[in-house]
Protein backbone atom coordinates (compact mmCIF):
# COMPACT_ATOMS: atom_id res chain seq x y z
CA UNK A 1 0.00 0.00 0.00
CA UNK A 2 2.89 2.34 0.76
CA UNK A 3 4.25 1.93 -2.80
CA UNK A 4 0.87 2.87 -4.30
CA UNK A 5 0.69 6.07 -2.24
CA UNK A 6 4.28 6.95 -3.22
CA UNK A 7 3.47 6.52 -6.93
CA UNK A 8 0.29 8.59 -6.53
CA UNK A 9 2.26 11.36 -4.83
CA UNK A 10 4.90 11.37 -7.62
CA UNK A 11 2.21 11.55 -10.30
CA UNK A 12 0.47 14.44 -8.57
CA UNK A 13 3.75 16.38 -8.40
CA UNK A 14 4.35 15.66 -12.09
CA UNK A 15 0.99 17.20 -13.01
CA UNK A 16 1.44 20.19 -10.71
CA UNK A 17 4.90 21.15 -11.96
CA UNK A 18 5.19 23.22 -15.15
CA UNK A 19 5.74 21.20 -18.31
CA UNK A 20 9.06 22.93 -18.92
CA UNK A 21 11.47 24.84 -16.81
CA UNK A 22 13.61 27.58 -18.30
CA UNK A 23 17.15 27.72 -17.09
CA UNK A 24 19.90 30.05 -18.10
CA UNK A 25 23.48 29.00 -18.46
CA UNK A 26 25.92 30.44 -15.93
CA UNK A 27 28.22 33.20 -17.20
CA UNK A 28 31.00 31.78 -19.36
CA UNK A 29 29.09 28.61 -20.24
CA UNK A 30 27.81 27.59 -23.66
CA UNK A 31 24.13 26.66 -23.79
CA UNK A 32 23.30 24.24 -26.59
CA UNK A 33 19.83 24.17 -28.06
CA UNK A 34 20.30 21.06 -30.18
CA UNK A 35 21.29 17.57 -29.18
CA UNK A 36 24.91 16.86 -30.07
CA UNK A 37 27.48 14.25 -29.11
CA UNK A 38 31.11 15.39 -29.17
CA UNK A 39 33.14 12.54 -30.65
CA UNK A 40 36.59 14.14 -30.69
CA UNK A 41 38.25 17.50 -30.26
CA UNK A 42 41.69 18.81 -31.10
CA UNK A 43 43.04 22.05 -29.64
CA UNK A 44 45.51 24.10 -31.71
CA UNK A 45 49.15 22.95 -31.58
CA UNK A 46 48.17 19.67 -29.91
CA UNK A 47 50.57 16.76 -30.22
CA UNK A 48 47.98 13.95 -29.79
CA UNK A 49 46.92 13.97 -33.42
CA UNK A 50 45.12 12.05 -35.00
CA UNK A 51 42.26 11.22 -32.64
CA UNK A 52 40.63 7.80 -33.02
CA UNK A 53 36.86 8.17 -32.55
CA UNK A 54 35.35 5.01 -34.07
CA UNK A 55 36.32 1.45 -35.01
CA UNK A 56 34.33 -1.21 -36.78
CA UNK A 57 33.31 -4.31 -34.77
CA UNK A 58 36.09 -6.43 -36.29
CA UNK A 59 38.69 -3.68 -36.06
CA UNK A 60 39.10 -3.69 -39.86
CA UNK A 61 38.21 0.02 -40.15
CA UNK A 62 39.27 2.88 -37.91
CA UNK A 63 37.97 6.45 -38.21
CA UNK A 64 40.18 9.35 -37.15
CA UNK A 65 39.65 13.07 -36.68
CA UNK A 66 42.79 14.82 -37.94
CA UNK A 67 44.20 18.34 -37.76
CA UNK A 68 47.17 19.39 -39.85
CA UNK A 69 48.97 22.54 -38.86
CA UNK A 70 50.05 25.08 -41.41
CA UNK A 71 53.76 25.68 -41.45
CA UNK A 72 54.60 29.38 -41.10
CA UNK A 73 55.20 30.95 -44.52
CA UNK A 74 53.89 27.88 -46.39
CA UNK A 75 50.96 29.71 -47.95
CA UNK A 76 48.33 28.00 -45.79
CA UNK A 77 46.16 31.13 -45.69
CA UNK A 78 46.80 31.40 -41.96
CA UNK A 79 44.68 28.37 -41.16
CA UNK A 80 44.98 24.79 -39.97
CA UNK A 81 43.04 22.06 -41.74
CA UNK A 82 40.77 19.43 -40.16
CA UNK A 83 39.34 16.33 -41.77
CA UNK A 84 37.98 12.85 -41.08
CA UNK A 85 39.84 9.84 -42.45
CA UNK A 86 38.81 6.17 -42.45
CA UNK A 87 41.62 3.61 -42.65
CA UNK A 88 41.56 -0.08 -43.52
CA UNK A 89 43.79 -1.28 -40.69
CA UNK A 90 44.25 -4.75 -42.20
CA UNK A 91 46.05 -3.33 -45.25
CA UNK A 92 49.84 -3.66 -45.32
CA UNK A 93 51.70 -0.79 -43.72
CA UNK A 94 52.04 0.50 -40.22
CA UNK A 95 48.96 2.75 -40.31
CA UNK A 96 46.73 1.05 -42.86
CA UNK A 97 45.32 2.26 -46.15
CA UNK A 98 43.05 5.26 -46.48
CA UNK A 99 39.63 4.25 -47.82
CA UNK A 100 37.80 7.57 -47.32
CA UNK A 101 38.57 11.18 -46.45
CA UNK A 102 36.27 14.12 -45.89
CA UNK A 103 36.92 17.51 -47.39
CA UNK A 104 39.87 19.39 -45.88
CA UNK A 105 38.37 22.17 -43.78
CA UNK A 106 40.14 25.42 -43.04
CA UNK A 107 39.96 26.23 -39.32
CA UNK A 108 41.54 29.00 -37.29
CA UNK A 109 44.87 28.45 -35.61
CA UNK A 110 43.50 29.60 -32.22
CA UNK A 111 40.25 27.65 -31.77
CA UNK A 112 39.73 24.05 -30.71
CA UNK A 113 38.19 21.99 -33.50
CA UNK A 114 35.52 19.46 -32.60
CA UNK A 115 33.93 16.55 -34.44
CA UNK A 116 30.30 16.27 -33.40
CA UNK A 117 27.46 13.85 -34.14
CA UNK A 118 24.31 15.96 -34.52
CA UNK A 119 21.04 15.94 -36.45
CA UNK A 120 23.16 16.98 -39.47
CA UNK A 121 25.22 13.77 -39.22
CA UNK A 122 28.93 14.30 -38.64
CA UNK A 123 29.76 17.96 -38.17
CA UNK A 124 33.05 19.80 -37.67
CA UNK A 125 33.22 22.95 -35.56
CA UNK A 126 35.92 25.62 -35.53
CA UNK A 127 35.34 26.86 -32.00
CA UNK A 128 31.58 27.36 -31.99
CA UNK A 129 31.20 27.82 -35.77
CA UNK A 130 30.10 24.89 -37.93
CA UNK A 131 32.43 24.54 -40.92
CA UNK A 132 31.32 21.20 -42.41
CA UNK A 133 28.64 18.53 -42.05
CA UNK A 134 27.51 15.41 -43.88
CA UNK A 135 23.82 16.36 -44.15
CA UNK A 136 22.66 16.51 -47.79
CA UNK A 137 26.10 15.68 -49.21
CA UNK A 138 26.08 14.66 -52.87
CA UNK A 139 28.08 11.60 -53.90
CA UNK A 140 28.07 9.72 -50.63
CA UNK A 141 30.48 6.84 -50.63
CA UNK A 142 29.77 3.64 -48.74
CA UNK A 143 32.42 1.36 -47.34
CA UNK A 144 32.14 -2.41 -47.82
CA UNK A 145 30.23 -4.11 -45.01
CA UNK A 146 32.38 -5.22 -42.12
CA UNK A 147 32.02 -9.05 -41.86
CA UNK A 148 31.86 -8.86 -38.05
CA UNK A 149 28.87 -6.47 -38.18
CA UNK A 150 26.58 -8.87 -39.98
Amino acid sequence: MELVSYIAMCLSFAFLLPSHVTATAPTGMVERETKQQILASIPPHWEENPVLFLTSPSGKYAAYFMRSQTAPGAGGLGADFCYVEVLDTTAPGSEGRSVWESEFLAVSTVNTSALVFSWKGLEVFDGSNSVWHTHDRVGRQQLPQDPAAG
